[in-house]
């Protein structure tokens, strides 16, 4: 006997070859929307493709102008076992040592833009504790809303600040621009400027939200760049071991005149990029430089003009070097120097450096300030604020000049017309 009808098992109707075909693309949709998801997380991309540190960056370049792809994203590591120190310095997606920063600013803030050299970056300290932390930590502290910007790359003076500006100034559009310098920004450097700022190095590239970002991964691979993960990797060690191309003990005769008047253990740090071959007999070219007035006038102008064509103001400072403001440094660096029975270098005649900006900002009416007694009078009290064998300073002095910079400069900004 048949069964019943009603107990037949129902009939199930074929899908269709166009159900079939939405439900495979939302498979492939569900696929890609994931794979773009998981893509953005891991490989973050900045807002501009081609404005990354090399490009000012006397460090890293190879092949005459050509630079050594980014630092993206990564971190290096910068010390002296001399001093028994080791600091990583955590880059961003622009290879600043900073946070990331959006083009625009956020709403309701001021930018205030940070410009020097390892002094702003804060080579020999941790992150965290340079002079943009200390001045954004104390605007914070007083309740403004300050968008601070560490502009600080090592082995860069007054010639490659100017091709920073030029590029940073369009792009990041800062209210205020803060040069640091430094001492050895001047050597040998000519009295004109070499050209108006404004001169870009390459025009911005921009990369946008929408663009799928598995086309940012491709085109990097084809123009030979690396793709920053958000997870910066290993850091590498910012002169390398001899014979790496980037450590001066790698050259027969560099080696060969270092040789002559440089203690063995330091011979050694310094093959083993553990200690800064750079400054070997500095004291001697210090002795000299601290002496001759200098005359940065031209690139004065050229910052105060290329600025007020973007409504920035421009400000000035000057850190000293440890020799101008204690003679405690003084034993440790003749061990490295030709000098080995170095002089004092805090007399008058020594600070003709911050004398000569004095006098220079005075003229164009652009605030300066001089850090030098300051320092000085820390140094008396018993603060050793440098580095015994390496000439940067420590972390908590670059936090404690960043707090003095944001203090000097919220009197600067009440001063002006337009204040508030």
């Amino acid at each position: 006997m048949d069964p019943k009808p009603e107990n037949h098992p129902a009939k199930r109707r074929p899908i269709s070859a166009r159900r079939r075909f939405a439900f495979l693309l939302v498979l492939i949709g569900f696929f890609l929307g994931a794979q773009e998801l998981v893509l953005r997380i891991v490989f973050p991309v900045p807002e501009v493709a081609n404005f990354n540190r090399v490009r000012y960056s006397q460090t890293w370049f190879k092949d005459g102008d050509t630079p050594a792809g980014n630092l993206s994203n990564t971190a290096y590591v910068f010390g002296s076992s001399l001093d028994g120190t080791n600091f990583v310095h955590s880059l961003n997606l622009y290879g600043f040592r900073d946070r990331d920063w959006p083009l625009r600013k956020p709403d309701g803030s001021t930018r205030v833009a940070i410009l020097g050299d390892s002094f702003v970056e804060g080579a020999m300290a941790p992150d965290g504790l340079t002079i943009p932390d200390g001045f954004r930590q104390a605007a914070e502290t007083a309740g403004e809303k300050l968008d601070v910007m560490n502009l600080g790359i090592q082995a860069t003076g007054p010639f490659e600040y100017m091709l920073i500006a030029g590029d940073v100034v369009p792009l990041f559009k800062p209210d205020y621009f803060l040069i640091v310098f430094y001492e050895n920004d001047f050597y040998d450097l000519p009295s004109d400027a070499p050209w108006p700022i404004g001169r870009r190095v390459e025009v911005p590239r921009f990369n946008s939200p929408y663009t799928p970002r598995i086309v940012h991964l491709m085109r990097n691979v084809a123009e030979r760049k690396p793709n920053p993960t958000r997870w910066r990797g290993r850091p590498f060690n910012f002169f390398g071991a001899a014979p790496d191309e980037r450590n001066p003990m790698s050259h027969p005769d560099f080696l060969a005149e270092v040789r002559q008047y440089v203690d063995q253990d330091i011979l050694e740090a310094m093959s083993a990029g553990t200690f800064n071959p750079y400054i070997t007999d500095l004291y001697t070219i210090e002795e000299e430089s601290l002496r001759q007035p200098i005359n940065i006038s031209s690139y004065l102008l050229a910052f105060q003009d290329w600025l007020r064509q973007h409504d920035i103001q421009l400000l000035t400072a000057y850190i000293p070097i440890n020799h101008q403001v204690s003679d405690a440094y003084l034993p440790h660096h003749a061990r490295f120097s030709r000098n080995k029975h170095p002089h004092s270098l805090r007399g008058a005649e020594y600070q003709a450096h911050p004398k000569s900006i004095a006098t220079i900002c005075d003229i164009l009416e652009i605030p300066f300030l001089d850090l030098s007694p300051k320092i000085e009078l820390l140094e008396s009290a018993g603060h050793r604020l440098y580095w015994n064998y390496d000439n940067h300073m420590k972390g908590e002095a670059y936090h404690l000049i960043g707090e003095v910079l944001h203090e000097w400069f919220a009197v600067q900004i009440a001063k002006t017309p337009d204040a508030g």
